[in-house]
């Protein structure tokens, strides 16, 4: 019964390709990426607490990670 926020990013990412050379066994590529492009500061984790000066109100604390452009490069190989 318990659900955190909706959030929301986008993530981008291309892939290059290397041409196969003749007699070779293996395929190469790259890909390069970027998670979260507009630096969204999605929430994380939310607990609950109470209030240190009044202890009858209870707060929600919101933990945001990776509220920041993360880039990525990936080689990757087949054979």
């Amino acid at each position: 019964s318990a659900r955190g926020p909706a959030y929301h990013r986008i993530d981008l990412s291309a892939t290059y390709e290397i041409p196969k050379k003749l007699g070779r066994k293996w395929e190469s590529s790259w890909t390069f990426g970027i998670y979260n492009v507009y630096a969204r500061k999605n929430a994380f984790s939310v607990y609950f607490r109470q209030n240190e000066e009044n202890p009858a109100i209870t707060e929600a604390v919101r933990y945001s990670v990776f509220g920041t452009i993360i880039p990525s490069v990936t080689y990757n190989f087949k054979f």
